[in-house]
């Protein structure tokens, strides 16, 4: 690995012991929800994108749970990919909100 690629996972057994309780955490909640969410929909688009988050939730879960455990190789190579995507993701979905919150404090709303 590269000197210039940060470490997304830890190797100790205190940051193993973390990513267990976070996965285990993540995944009661996005498993739970996902089950709720398909047994009781009301508004499609709704429930297509909770879904989608929880199931995101869910499989985040089960990589932490899965590395905590066992660490397999193929998670750390595929970290820092993953990482530089969801930021890029998230980055992407703040600029609405940001333009948003800019034009209603302009137009003095807040």
């Amino acid at each position: 690995m590269n000197s210039d690629q940060r470490e997304f996972l830890p190797d100790d057994l205190n940051g193993r012991t973390a990513c267990l309780l976070i996965g285990l955490l993540f995944g009661a909640i996005g498993f739970h929800l996902l089950t709720l969410l398909l047994a009781n929909p009301k508004k499609i688009f709704a429930v297509l994108v909770l879904v989608e988050c929880s199931l995101v939730a869910s499989l985040f879960a089960s990589c932490l749970v899965l590395w905590a455990l066992f660490r397999p190789e193929w998670i750390r190579r595929a970290t820092n990919r993953v990482v530089q995507h969801l930021f890029l993701l998230m980055a992407a979905m703040f600029i609405p909100f940001a333009v948003e919150f800019i034009i209603l404090l302009l137009s003095g709303r807040i």
